[in-house]
């Protein structure tokens, strides 16, 4: 659930009663007091920030707050500046490669990015294997989200999105040096 609230408040800061009403558009009908209290919550760990603009609050996300990894592979798959559909397989593949199994297209959504894969869609065990994995790490899912592989090599692609959330989260950036060696 932070992490739709977080999708929901990205954009921008939202008052409760914008919030409820932009998670019921997204099927979470929750009431008034549940939102509040979870937003309060969020607010007291550091999550989103909560500011008095009368007559409500608002709340935005924290600018200290950690990213997770949908969000890191969304990011960098969008800097590797392709169109909609590569980023969405660069993703996927990102993805299926560090969690080793098939990817739902919930979890591609989550990267923001829209766009389907153009990959292969799995079915039947191997689906429903990864679906038991992610209900185990309590992660739901809608009940028919198609899961894919991308069959392509795209290594260079993946340890490039792998590099750069390494460098990011251990704030190692001034450790690499700016330029390439141009001669052996």
């Amino acid at each position: 659930m932070k992490d739709v609230i977080l999708n929901e408040i990205k954009g921008g800061g939202k008052s409760i009663s914008a919030l409820g009403r932009d998670l019921r558009k997204n099927g979470f009908d929750m009431h008034k007091l549940v939102v509040t209290g979870y937003l309060k919550a969020l607010a007291d760990m550091g999550v989103v920030r909560e500011r008095d603009i009368p007559p409500s609050k608002v709340y935005t996300a924290s600018a200290s707050r950690k990213k997770n990894i949908y969000e890191h592979i969304g990011e960098n798959a969008r800097e590797l500046g392709r169109s909609e559909v590569e980023r969405a397989n660069i993703a996927t593949y990102a993805m299926q490669r560090l969690f080793r199994r098939p990817v739902f297209l919930s979890e591609v959504r989550k990267c923001d990015i829209e766009s389907p894969p153009k990959a292969e869609a799995i079915g039947g065990d191997e689906r429903s294997d990864a679906k038991k994995t992610l209900s185990k790490a309590r992660i739901k899912l809608p009940f028919n989200d198609p899961a894919y592989l991308v069959r392509e090599n795209m290594d260079a692609d993946y340890l490039s999105i792998l590099t750069q959330i390494v460098m990011e989260e251990m704030k190692i950036g001034n450790l690499v040096a700016k330029t390439k060696q141009l001669t052996l």
